[in-house]
């Protein structure tokens, strides 16, 4: 499955999905759009408020995994934009586990569900 590609620009204030995949259980990104991502990247550097970045997971595994491997992931998302040059101490990261499933996942067969769940989502206020 390709990576998803992140919302237009000027949506940062509702949140955006980080243009890659993750497999379960792990926090590397996979599949990632580099030219979304440096387009992402450009639009979280115009950003004056805070950057929150969030991660998810599928509904599979119990709360405590799924809560560390979604902030494992943001972390990982945290470091790339750091080497990219943003200030550190304007990101927080968060965890959202598997609270939040994505949009539109109810239509979806259960494993292209669970894929889409896997993500990163990156907000600036």
């Amino acid at each position: 499955m390709p990576a998803p590609t992140p919302a237009p620009r000027g949506a940062l204030h509702d949140g955006v999905r980080f243009p890659a995949t993750f497999a379960f259980n792990d926090w590397k990104p996979i599949d990632v759009d580099t030219q979304a991502m440096f387009d992402l990247i450009a639009d979280v550097q115009r950003c004056a408020g805070p950057i929150r970045i969030v991660g998810h997971t599928d509904e599979r595994g119990g709360d405590i995994v799924n809560d560390r491997v979604a902030i494992a992931r943001a972390g990982e998302i945290r470091r790339l934009f750091e080497q990219q040059g943003l200030d550190r101490h304007r990101m927080e990261i968060g965890s959202a586990g598997a609270a939040r499933p994505a949009d539109g996942v109810d239509e979806l067969p259960d494993r292209d569900a669970r894929a889409l769940n896997r993500r990163v989502t990156v907000q600036c206020d």
